[in-house]
């Protein structure tokens, strides 16, 4: 019996992921306007891109939703901008993982940019040499990095930080840090009070978003970094402003923000204390879908034979 699978991905990802399908698989591409969101009726599992994939999901579930869908797959690691009906299968699972290694290297990169004094230590007349000389360069060893949510992405963040001799203290929605870590577990109170650079990791949902608000800024180290490689929403933008404006803090380093993208004159653009990227982390060059498309492949291996799935979805956490 052929297993078919609805998607919506584009053509060009089809085209790459087809040959790859183990024997008895066959995907059906599914409309993707609003007013025909369907899929075939042999599908017994679907393919989901994120909504700012540029697929229309409606905020109520369609009539008859999931049909004879046993199982869904988010291509996405983090899966708080779908509307929680799609959740409403035996199995769903997401691509959790699959960019974790380039969003650590963007965060690391983003701390060394900082103490390296990148790009401003670069010079291009000889007037700048001596002054340059008079302001020395920072370094992350013997500096606290402090990560918030240690998923995936934080476990490579502390292991990416760790060799540089920095002093890495994580937080953990369980209070514990997997075996051999290269971070100490740390609470949130201490994480925030004694991070040199603090990155947040963690995944939105209800406990976590507008976490980072006045309060918690103003626990945090006087002249920290702020580094935010996890959702937008999770930031009090207008307290982060105030804490960058009065020096408290001494940079952001913003990949995402709320919403995406920011409108033309928010001050984000052109803070001195803020860098500001396309929540873009995630890119590692060469074709974006290797990661995922291997995993989805797994899966489908796994489904066929009836093997627990990778990545599940905690429904009740939101991640």
């Amino acid at each position: 019996m052929t297993l078919v699978i609805a998607h919506h991905l584009p053509d060009g990802i089809v085209r790459q992921l087809e040959p790859k399908l183990p024997e008895g698989v066959a995907l059906a591409g599914t409309p993707k306007a609003p007013d025909h969101w369907q899929v075939p009726a042999d599908a017994t599992a679907m393919i989901l891109l994120p909504p700012h994939g540029g697929v229309y999901y409606p905020p109520e579930k369609p009539a008859g939703w999931p049909f004879g869908l046993r199982w869904v797959q988010a291509v996405s690691t983090g899966v708080d901008d779908y509307p929680k009906w799609v959740w409403e299968v035996a199995k769903a699972t997401c691509g959790r993982g699959t960019q974790s290694n380039a969003i650590a290297e963007f965060a690391v990169a983003s701390i060394l940019a900082l103490e390296k004094r990148f790009p401003e230590a670069w010079i291009d007349k000889g007037d700048e040499w001596h002054h340059m000389q008079q302001n020395p360069l920072g370094t992350i060893e013997g500096k606290t990095v402090g990560i918030i949510g240690f998923g995936t992405i934080g476990q490579a963040v502390a292991q990416r930080a760790a060799p540089f001799g920095a002093r890495v203290l994580a937080t953990s929605r369980s209070g514990l840090l997997p075996s051999g870590s290269a971070a100490s577990y740390a609470t949130l109170d201490e994480v925030l009070a004694q991070s040199d650079h603090l990155v947040l990791a963690a995944p939105l949902t209800p406990e976590t978003r507008g976490m980072m608000n006045r309060e918690a800024f103003a626990r945090m180290k006087q002249g920290a970094h702020f580094v935010n490689i996890a959702r937008g929403p999770m930031v009090d933008q207008d307290a982060l402003l105030e804490a960058l404006d009065s020096g408290h803090l001494r940079m952001a380093t913003l990949d995402v923000t709320d919403p995406e993208p920011l409108p033309n004159g928010h001050p984000f653009y052109s803070h001195a204390r803020v860098r500001l990227t396309p929540h873009m982390s995630w890119g590692k060059g060469g074709n974006p879908f290797d990661a995922i498309g291997g995993l989805i492949v797994e899966n489908i291996r796994r489904f066929q034979s009836g093997r627990e799935l990778l990545n599940p979805i905690n429904r009740d956490a939101g991640y």
